[in-house]
């Protein structure tokens, strides 16, 4: 990893979910398998363009990814959260990394060498079809992605954002809780508009009352957001 970590004693791979269906005794295998380290705020897990090839599965925490543009300007396209993975396209085809990977905030990752993590999806047959699962939601998620940049104005496309951020997260009462909140910025890097129209969106959703600032955390109601874009959309 580019930046210092701090090690960790062994922890579980219960809550990933490319292990949903294995049991206990299967997990514990792979665990061993895996070295485990404490991360801070920002720190630099995988790098754009290196070379190397390890898994990484974000046991708590979140993290997100972030590529560059032509001009140098980053750009953060994927927020990723605990119980997910990444850098396994390049432990699948031995590419450079396609993307950075930076945390938001303390937290545990482990890691499994590529050589191991393809072993672990020949022998075992449930991670193998969660694994395709997954690849195919990806891709599902970019063509989706694709036809928001293409149909969209910027205002659904911001609502798309913000909802498909909250799906990811338990939602209480109606209310998900996004902390800390989304910076403006990447939300508007991730739908392809400027930052200005995205920040006059979510000042008219908080003046509606579907959102709402708590300290540092963005509360959303997802149910009258999706009623939102079922307006705008219709725009």
């Amino acid at each position: 990893m580019p930046q210092s970590k701090k090690r960790f004693l062994k922890g579980s791979l219960a809550g990933v979910r490319l292990f949903d269906g294995l049991d206990a005794e299967q997990r514990f295998a792979l665990e061993q398998l895996c070295s485990w380290q404490q991360v801070d705020d920002r720190t630099e897990v995988l790098r754009h363009k290196d070379n190397t090839s390890d898994v990484v599965f974000l046991i708590s925490g979140r993290a997100r990814a972030i590529a560059y543009s032509a001009e140098g300007k980053q750009v953060a396209f994927r927020e990723i959260n605990s119980g997910e993975m990444f850098g396994e396209l390049a432990a699948i085809d031995g590419g450079p990394r396609s993307a950075s990977v930076m945390t938001v905030g303390p937290g545990v990752v482990a890691t499994m060498a590529a050589a191991e993590f393809r072993k672990m999806i020949d022998r075992e047959p449930i991670v193998r079809e969660n694994l395709l699962r997954y690849l195919v939601e990806m891709v599902r998620g970019l063509s989706g992605r694709v036809f928001e940049l293409s149909t969209l104005l910027v205002r659904p496309r911001t609502f798309t954002d913000l909802i498909r951020l909250a799906e990811k997260i338990p939602v209480i009462d109606g209310w998900a809780c996004l902390d800390p909140a989304p910076i403006i910025e990447d939300i508007a890097n991730r739908i392809g508009a400027r930052r200005e129209g995205v920040n006059r969106v979510i000042s008219e959703l908080i003046k509606d009352g579907i959102l709402r600032r708590r300290g540092k955390a963005l509360l959303i109601d997802l149910d009258a957001l999706r009623r939102r874009l079922g307006e705008a959309a219709g725009e």
